[in-house]
This record gives C-alpha cells, structure tokens and sequence, in this order.
C-alpha cells in the first residue's frame, strides 16, 4: 500500500510527504460522512413529514372527490331546467 500511495503522489504531485496524504485523504472521509449523515437526517424529516401529512392528504382528495360529484350533479340539472 506504500508503493501505491507513492504512486499516486508521485503522478498528482498534490503532496509532499505520505503524512500529508493521510490527512488530506481522513479529512476527505470525514466529510463525505457528514454529508452521508445530513442526507439521511434529510431523508428521515421528509419520511415523517409525508407520514404527518397523508391523512390531510386523502382528506383532501375526498374534498375534491366530493366537489366533483356536485358540480356534476349541478350540472345535470342545469342541462334538465
């Protein structure tokens, strides 16, 4: 593992020592874990927040299921008058 990480040293000539490495390559870790955590805090608030609102949503969909079979009713008298 040595070997490759003077490889790769050597052909992006980003560092000048293997400790430098090291730490650019934790720091890079570290970071992509946090952003793992904050998608998947993210992912959990929405999973709830649709949860909290389905059954305003199907109450919503009765509503407006409701309001068409009026305004179809309506019109069928409207078109009897």
């Amino acid at each position: 593992m040595l070997y490759e990480i003077g490889l790769v040293m050597r052909q992006t000539k980003t560092c000048r020592c293997r400790s430098e490495f090291i730490r650019m390559g934790m720091e890079h870790y570290v970071q992509e874990q946090k952003e793992v955590h904050r998608r998947l805090v993210l992912q959990n608030r929405l999973a709830v927040g649709y949860q909290m609102m389905g059954a305003l949503n199907l109450e919503l969909a009765a509503e407006a299921d409701d309001d068409a079979g009026w305004q179809d009713y309506e019109q069928a008298l409207a078109e009897v008058e």
